[in-house]
């Protein structure tokens, strides 16, 4: 078997888990209209929110490594955007002009400009995406915060991250506050708050808190990893439980718990897993595949999966009025992993060979 070494297996098993939970739950909830049953009492973890933490760990990974050797300075901040927009926007604009095809020759002008969730929940035809429209404001501001920190504390760049992000966390929490206070407390009016730029910065700056302690505390981080990994995924288990249950027993209202610190708890159970998830290895060639494919093209996955696929696939069975869930279930998951192996090898490979030559060019 043939490791890759530049890439860490744990991590990757965590960036798989969460992908494969954002497609069925994309799955269940239209099977559930479509058998007229009720599935939301199914616990399924939220694919959204460990991406979030994965994110704002590796992305507080890069930032502390960097300015851990050099100043934090606009020349750093820029190549650190130029790094994160070559990654993910070719992909997003390409695939966002298949939805634009798609819907009609229509799409929102704030679509192309990650407006479309920052304050208010917009129409928008490719709705996943408020998830990236999240992590692009992240990527944004996160390094205009610790350049701001950095001045308040003669150019302390780790207490500024930590600072940044701890900021980011609470502007999170009480603006889910102010909404609590504004807001019916209904499902509805949750679901469109949680799915807010400005309500959920905090699990992505959970994910840079636990990088800054893995880097900065390495003993804390190092210490009792099986008690902190039990303790996380138990917490992780139960939330998800608990999660599922207020949404099947209570359609009316969510309560003051769920809404403002659900989030952050859940956050949290899933960075005390991390120090042991680093050190998990994959023995069969066959899983160690899967599981680095899988995380290699989670994005496009994410990209394709919905809005893309599945209702396009949907369309078709409905045209031959054709209704055998599990066919539809087999062919759709074909196509998925067959249009995400092509995009990411076409699509997402070369750009990141050209943001190769790019930072070369200009940055290094």
């Amino acid at each position: 078997m043939q490791v890759d070494k530049d890439r860490n297996t744990g991590l990757d098993i965590v960036r798989s888990i969460a992908i494969l939970c954002v497609v069925l739950l994309h799955l269940v909830i239209p099977y559930g209209i479509i058998l007229k049953k009720d599935f939301s009492w199914i616990p399924i973890p939220d694919g959204v929110d460990i991406f979030f933490v994965l994110s704002g760990y590796l992305i507080g990974g890069i930032l502390v490594r960097t300015f851990q050797e050099k100043q934090v300075t606009q020349k750093e901040i820029f190549r650190f955007w130029t790094m994160r927009w070559f990654r993910t926007l070719p992909a997003y604009y390409f695939f966002t002009f298949v939805v634009f095809v798609l819907n009609g020759f229509k799409m929102p002008l704030k679509n192309l400009l990650f407006l479309q969730n920052v304050w208010k929940f917009y129409p928008n035809p490719y709705l996943e995406t408020w998830s990236l429209c999240v992590e692009e404001w992240f990527y944004l501001i996160l390094p205009l915060a610790i350049y701001f920190f950095t001045k308040l504390f003669s150019h302390n760049a780790m207490r500024a991250i930590l600072y940044a992000a701890i900021g980011m966390l609470f502007f999170s929490l009480l603006t889910r506050m102010y909404f609590y206070m504004v807001y019916n407390h209904t499902v509805q009016d949750f679901m469109m708050v949680r799915s807010l730029v400005v309500t959920r910065l905090d699990a992505i700056a959970i994910g840079v808190f636990g990088a800054w302690i893995k880097y900065n505390r390495t003993e804390m981080w190092h210490q009792r990893k099986s008690l902190n990994f039990y303790t996380g995924l138990s917490l992780f288990v139960g939330m998800t439980v608990l999660s599922a249950l207020v949404m099947y027993r209570n359609k009316a209202n969510v309560d003051l718990f769920h809404w403002n610190f659900g989030f952050i708890l859940y956050s949290v159970s899933i960075i005390l897993m991390f120090p042991k998830i680093e050190e998990v290895r994959i023995k069969n060639k066959y899983i160690y595949g899967f599981v680095t494919n899988t995380s290699k093209i989670s994005y496009s996955m994410y990209l394709i999966h919905n809005t893309i696929l599945f209702h396009t696939l949907l369309l078709i069975f409905m045209y031959f009025k054709q209704s055998n869930l599990l066919l539809f279930t087999v062919i759709y998951l074909l196509l998925l992993f067959s249009l995400s192996n092509i995009s990411y090898r076409f699509l997402e490979k070369r750009w990141l060979n050209y943001r190769a030559a790019f930072v070369r060019k200009y940055f290094d």
